[in-house]
């Protein structure tokens, strides 16, 4: 098949390659490496469809994972790298688990071009029950293992088919929450193809040129299409966050009436009536309540809560009927997770009939293994209830893919196992059905890359925004020194939950700090001479503090229960920290004898992100951050005399508190302060001196690049001001949209 080699006699089409590949992918040795997976399953995919020769290092680089198209090998070896690991992983599969597989995949060293050998003596296709897979789907690389026959889009009857796998919007762009029906030939989207804010875009299906439906300095964005193509319900940022309408064709949005912070709507097969659900913050996505309104309210009617007995309710869904709607919520007001779950309740138009019914959806799932933590939890979503069927997307590794179970709607509650529709690189998200019972959805890749700004006058934005990495793979909590030559990573992969990167900014040096122990190293911290690093380790019962050279070393341990590590001093003498437990303690560390004590607290809240202004004698400030609210977070400057704090009285309020306002950081000349602040779904780096108002800094507008958030990862969004410049993490994404039909 192609340029792919096999033994003689037997062609590698001639086995259901994906069956091979999905038992490659649950094995022991590969459930934990999805990116290797996605890489073993582009190469063969490629290969089988004729274009084995093709397959290069820097295709596989922008393809599986997500790098630019100006990706240099020379520069970055990560293709390279993770082939070996491949290799070995392939080697290691076929001696134990793999050793009965009729079919042995390798990747030769030298290219990437897949080698398929048949091992001798297999029985025939007939015996074995394999069916020939029919290769046909042009850009396969991207969404692999679609369940072609007995899983396909509510089919129960084994029926094969020829699928086609294109692409909606094209690269390089954000564009997402594509909405359509199966009775209508076009799709709308959110997207930045101008190189502004999210608008909304119209498609026609087998045309590669949108037409345009609104034009606005507001987002616009999470698009529902009305069952009969006439209009567009959607997100506006105008007014603090509103949803609004628009005809399909084009025109003038409205807003909604009644409709402040909502978000997700869903338009009913049945009419106008629209489901959607308003967080009581959006940075934390908590205590929701989901409404039903009508387009026009002056028609029909306003908005009507569902779900009034629950603590929590969000993300609501219509079943195909239209009478019925599933959400995910829980009705108690800690959010536990024994309770959490998808439920169902019954519509006569705009009133529920009879009480909620639990799904028991979130249970399986956990007993499936699909997820076991809260932040993987938090990432699942509803996406369709169609022909009997539940479709979601939810953590697969590193990546978010595609699942659906068995929901009837009558009776409410899952039955039998759920099922993994999707295996790729990339996100899977916002799953539609469209015409011909197509299916589309977003594809988005995601690199967390090391950014900067250059530091601005007094009262002035920042400017000349640099990137200065280009990784793979989950990096959180950049650190630098003053220089702003020398840094440092946490790593996170589905293998390790932590270990430290350090990297040379001039040089392009990357080498671990932390030993491959099994044991996870968290919050580095560098010393601003650039010579040591202070971390956090993971033992039982104990929180201790690591110091090592960045030029490797033994690790000494300075401190056997303290907490976080999270600045030292000018000199190096001393490190900050943050103890565990409830309410959080800034504390102070001395490094050469180990002795520490906590140093300053606050009666009603928990300090995080403590970062230090003091001079030779521990004179100065110290900026730390309170969790004032759940759903807030306010910044204080501490007076430091001596390595002593002032009384709370002295403390100065850098920030109102009244928005999620954190990780504080310091201008160089020590008279201004830097911190983020995020409000309805937005970032911004502010700045304020110690002696004038606060001005913004920096805005960051569209999804397509975020700070990393905090509220899953404390302190992701950490700033480091080093060398004239403010240093950060930023989420780059591209987001295309594709379509999958028969």
């Amino acid at each position: 098949m192609g340029s792919a080699a096999s033994s003689p006699g037997r062609s590698p089409d001639e086995f259901d390659a994906r069956d091979i590949l999905n038992r490659i992918a649950r094995s022991e040795e590969f459930r934990s490496a999805p990116r290797q997976q996605a890489f073993l399953r582009f190469v063969v995919d490629e290969a089988l469809a004729g274009r084995g020769a093709e397959i290069k290092e820097t295709l596989i680089a922008t393809v599986v994972y997500g790098k630019r198209a100006d990706y240099d090998p020379h520069v970055d070896s990560t293709v390279r790298v993770e082939a070996s690991k491949l290799r070995g992983r392939l080697q290691r599969y076929y001696q134990a688990e793999g050793a009965e597989e009729p079919v042995r995949i390798s990747i030769p060293k030298g290219r990437y071009e897949p080698s398929f050998e048949a091992v001798a003596g297999p029985e025939p296709l007939e015996t074995q029950g394999l069916v020939p897979v029919p290769y046909l789907m042009a850009g396969t690389s991207l969404l692999l293992a679609v369940f072609a026959g007995w899983v396909w889009f509510g089919r129960s009857e084994p029926e094969m088919g020829e699928l086609r796998l294109s692409r909606v919007t094209e690269a390089g762009s954000y564009s997402g929450g594509a909405t359509g029906w199966p009775e209508l030939d076009f799709v709308v989207y959110a997207g930045d193809r101008d190189g502004g804010v999210m608008n909304l875009w119209r498609q026609a299906a087998g045309s590669a040129a949108p037409v345009r439906l609104t034009r606005s300095r507001f987002s616009h964005e999470m698009p529902a299409l009305s069952a009969d193509g006439s209009f567009v319900v959607f997100r506006t940022s105008e007014g603090g966050g509103n949803l609004a309408w628009v005809p399909a064709a084009g025109g003038e949005p409205s807003l909604i009436k009644d409709t402040s912070g909502g978000l997700h709507p869903r338009l009913s097969p049945l009419g106008d009536v629209i489901a959607y659900w308003v967080p009581t913050d959006r940075e934390t996505g908590e205590y929701g309540r989901v409404f039903l309104t009508s387009v026009k309210p002056s028609e029909g009617f306003g908005p009507v809560r569902l779900f009034g007995d629950f603590a929590h309710a969000a993300t609501p869904i219509w079943a195909q009927s239209g009478t019925r709607i599933a959400v995910l919520g829980t009705w108690q007001s800690e959010v536990p997770e024994r309770e959490f779950d998808a439920w169902v309740v019954e519509l006569d138009r705009r009133h529920p009939v009879g009480t909620p019914i639990k799904t028991g959806l979130f249970p399986l799932l956990k007993e499936k293994g699909i997820y076991q933590r809260l932040t993987e939890r938090m990432r699942i979503e509803l996406g369709e209830w169609r022909d009997g069927w539940l479709y979601f997307t939810a953590p697969a590794g590193e990546v978010m893919d595609l699942y659906r179970i068995r929901l009837p709607e009558k009776a409410g509650r899952v039955e039998g196992s759920p099922q993994r529709i999707t295996f790729g690189a990339g996100d899977v998200r916002n799953p539609r059905f469209t015409a011909d019972s197509g299916l589309v959805f977003d594809r988005a890749s995601v690199s967390y890359d090391l950014y900067s700004l250059k530091v601005p006058k007094p009262g002035e934005p920042a400017s000349d925004l640099r990137r200065h990495t280009s990784e793979t793979g989950l990096r959180l909590r950049p650190f630098l020194d003053k220089t702003a030559t020398r840094g440092l990573w946490e790593t996170r992969t589905p293998a390790s939950d932590g270990q430290l990167l350090f990297f040379d900014l001039k040089s392009g040096v990357r080498r671990l700090l932390s030993p491959d122990d099994g044991r996870v190293y968290s919050h580095g911290v560098l010393s601003a001479d650039g010579s040591r690093v202070a971390f956090r380790v993971s033992e039982p019962g104990t929180q201790p503090i690591y110091v090592r050279s960045v030029e490797g070393g033994p690790l000494q341990k300075i401190c056997t229960n303290c907490g976080t590590p999270s600045d030292w001093t000018e000199d190096g003498r001393h490190i900050f920290y943050v103890t565990g437990g409830q309410p959080a303690i800034a504390g102070i560390l001395e490094v050469a004898t180990g002795k520490h004590r906590d140093l300053i607290h606050h009666p009603s809240y928990s300090l995080y992100g403590a970062r230090s202004r003091l001079d030779g004698k521990g004179t100065g400030w110290v900026a730390v951050y309170a969790d004032n609210s759940p759903r807030t977070r306010q910044i204080f400057l501490v007076p430091m005399r001596e390595f002593v704090p002032g009384p709370q009285k002295d403390w100065i309020a850098a920030t109102a508190g009244a928005l999620w306002e954190q990780s504080p950081e310091w201008a160089e000349d020590g008279k201004t302060l830097y911190y983020v602040i995020r409000h309805d779904g937005n970032t911004c780096i502010m700045a304020k001196p110690l002696d004038g108002p606060a001005w913004e800094v920096h805005h960051f507008h569209s999804p397509r690049q975020t700070l990393m958030r905090s509220l899953r990862n404390r302190g992701a969004d950490s700033l480091t001001v080093a060398g004239g410049r403010i240093y950060f993490s930023l989420d780059d994404r591209t987001s295309d949209i594709w379509r999958l039909s028969r």
